[in-house]
């Protein structure tokens, strides 16, 4: 499932829910909408790479969980399979993390325009883009001790968040691809 997920970038649910008479009968709820491209042959074998099987997983739970904030959680947690959360020191003395240093080096190479005009707005407001990411969105989303933090309830969070989505959606997609190699295209 997380394959043609993948391969369709589109939902793909695996709940069964039960029917029938005094015999209940298992009966697959209906998907959003089944993928086309059925991703055979796959050209990959994804059962002796378990960070690929992970990565595939976490994206077709990205694609299919109806929550903005958990959708924005999953893609993180694919970029977290590649960069760590540990802090570190860069040459000039400043703190970072692993995390936001892979996402800095990894911005310029996005293409996609929703994700590049969103940088540029998240830029006249903010010098670090991919600290900001970091913060505000997926710590933001992990933790409720301390600001900032995403209110579910709040549209303002949930609409910033799904405009943030095209640079992480972007980013975990390049990680797969080029780190992974699994790539999309089908032979």
């Amino acid at each position: 499932m997380s394959t043609v997920s993948w391969c369709d970038g589109q939902s793909l649910e695996n709940h069964y829910g039960w029917s029938g008479n005094p015999i209940p009968v298992s009966v697959p709820k209906a998907c959003r909408q089944i993928g086309s491209s059925f991703a055979f042959p796959f050209h990959r074998d994804l059962e002796s790479d378990p960070k690929a099987r992970l990565a595939l997983a976490l994206y077709r739970e990205a694609v299919t969980v109806n929550s903005v904030p958990f959708e924005f959680l999953s893609y993180f947690k694919i970029l977290n399979i590649f960069w760590k959360d540990k802090k570190i020191t860069t040459k000039g003395g400043i703190v970072t993390h692993e995390i936001v240093d892979g996402i800095r080096n990894i911005m310029p190479l996005l293409q996609d325009s929703l994700a590049i005009d969103r940088i540029s707005a998240i830029s006249k407001k903010n010098s670090d883009v991919a600290a900001y990411l970091y913060e505000s969105g997926r710590c933001a989303i992990a933790h409720a001790y301390a600001t900032p933090l995403v209110d579910p309830d709040d549209v303002t969070d949930v609409h910033r968040l799904s405009a943030d989505m095209p640079i992480v959606r972007e980013i975990a997609e390049r990680l797969i691809e080029s780190k992974l190699n699994i790539r999309r295209t089908l032979y």
